[in-house]
């Protein structure tokens, strides 16, 4: 399969919603027959097995849960991009770069955009993802820029770096919970964001309970981190806004209390009034407490 029909994934997104495809039939003004064969094409083409009968109405299988996981994600994606080619009429006005990771770029920033009605202002930020320590190199030779990371080396005397608490919670997928393996085996990212740092705070906690605790995967993508806990491939730590979804439905398990670290919001001493990175830390802290 080279493709997935976007208006396939939709209807599919409908019966998960909904739970049953009478409901979602009645939401999208079709009719049941023709969702189900819709349904059915979209598993053909994956192959997978994504409802599964309860009761009445129909539930999510593990593979169903982590299409419906994406689904946001994807449509969000779509959504921005149909936005990008409306912005060409409207007149730049500014700009300016924000560096992040891929969880506060994929998650947060374009609910920002639009509360902050950058494209109607025609404003238009330009975002790099990338390790932290890269991206701090290139914010120094920048003139307007903010960083936003959760792990930072250290900056240089020209920033100001403000912090923003975040809840964390060290998660493993719910099938996988009594597994001694999957629950030793920790997902970790510092070590990439920063070559020199040898201080893993969660893997000290996590050792004196389970002592065999060791990093088996690493990457600085909190998005992989999420998608590798739910394949049951590890465990690890993530931001409440990326995982309170999965808590809440059950799909995932603490295994530790929760953790508060800081997001860094890192940006030269010279725009400590500028308006746009003023807004958009207001929107951060209001977001995220």
């Amino acid at each position: 399969m080279e493709y997935v029909n976007l208006n396939h994934l939709r209807y599919f997104y409908a019966v998960a919603k909904t739970g049953s495809y009478s409901k979602a039939s009645e939401k999208l003004y079709i009719q049941q027959p023709a969702l189900s064969k819709t349904v059915k094409n979209l598993e053909y083409d994956l192959d997978l097995k994504l409802f599964q009968k309860s009761g009445r109405g129909v539930e999510l299988t593990p593979e169903g849960e982590f299409i419906f996981s994406k689904c946001d994600e994807i449509f969000n994606t779509v959504e921005d991009i149909l936005h990008f080619s409306k912005q060409e009429e409207i007149p730049l006005k500014e700009t300016f770069t924000i560096y992040t990771n891929d969880v506060i770029a994929s998650r947060i920033l374009p609910r920002a955009y639009d509360e902050l009605e950058f494209t109607k202002k025609g404003i238009r930020p330009k975002v790099i993802v990338s390790t932290s320590a890269e991206m701090i190199e290139k914010m120094n030779k920048d003139e307007r820029s903010v960083g936003l990371f959760f792990h930072t080396p250290k900056t240089g005397k020209q920033f100001i770096l403000e912090k923003i608490p975040v809840t964390f919670n060290l998660v493993i997928a719910k099938k996988y919970a009594n597994s001694q393996r999957i629950i030793t085996s920790f997902i970790g990212s510092r070590e990439i964001d920063d070559e020199k740092n040898y201080k893993f705070p969660t893997v000290t906690r996590m050792r004196k309970i389970w002592p065999d605790t060791k990093i088996t995967i690493s990457t600085n993508s909190l998005l992989s981190h999420y998608s590798l806990v739910r394949q049951g491939l590890g465990v690890a730590i993530l931001p409440n806004f990326l995982e309170k979804k999965d808590l809440k439905r059950g799909s995932f398990v603490e295994l530790l209390e929760e953790q508060q670290f800081n997001l860094k919001v890192i940006y030269k001493k010279d725009y400590k009034q500028d308006h746009l990175i003023v807004s958009l830390k207001d929107y951060l802290d209001s977001f995220l407490q």
